[in-house]
């Protein structure tokens, strides 16, 4: 509880959390770094499907698993692994918070999300978040939020709401870009 109210996020109650719910750091390092191998979700050459391309994040642990694959989303694919994996989210997209209760991700991002990369659908740009995210151990579903609005006052991302799990459909399993 904060001020003898349930701590909530979205309107619902975030419930109970445990020590792994937060980064203590006393001094200049810290005992929890980061070095994980994940799968990210970017756009093939036709921005109708999404690619797997698996990237190694390293950080010192003052950020969750689940931001620092979100901010590398955004920073989109880099160096030479990058061919034929296309960026989904504006890289002017900020994250403004990002929460994991019962494996479900509440990502709420800056309305620069709802900014169209070239030919991608918006199916994704969503997915490509989704997607990524539910390759964590720690979530199994998401939730995204623009500026704490939910997505659906969005025309274009109505079918898009909720609380969303992995779309195996959308993910280009051939071995080129495209179609």
């Amino acid at each position: 509880t904060v001020g003898g109210k349930a701590l909530q996020i979205d309107g619902k109650d975030v419930g109970n959390m445990s020590k792994e719910s937060f980064v203590d750091m006393i001094g200049n390092e810290s005992d929890y770094m980061i070095n994980e191998n994940v799968s990210l979700y970017y756009a093939d050459s036709s921005g109708k499907k999404l690619r797997k391309l698996n990237v190694n994040i390293k950080s010192d642990g003052t950020k969750m698993l689940e931001e620092l694959v979100v901010e590398k989303i955004i920073e989109g694919p880099s160096g030479t692994d990058k061919l034929g994996f296309y960026n989904t989210i504006d890289p002017d997209t900020k994250i403004n918070r990002i929460a994991v209760n019962d494996n479900i991700c509440y990502v709420d991002l800056s309305k620069e999300l709802l900014d169209r990369q070239l030919d991608i659908t918006n199916e994704v740009i969503v997915y490509s978040i989704v997607n990524s995210l539910t390759e964590l151990k720690t979530v199994n579903q998401v939730r995204i939020t623009i500026n704490g609005q939910t997505i659906d006052t969005y025309d274009e991302y109505s079918k898009l709401v909720g609380i969303l799990e992995r779309n195996y459909d959308i993910i280009n399993t051939s071995k080129t870009s495209g179609n």
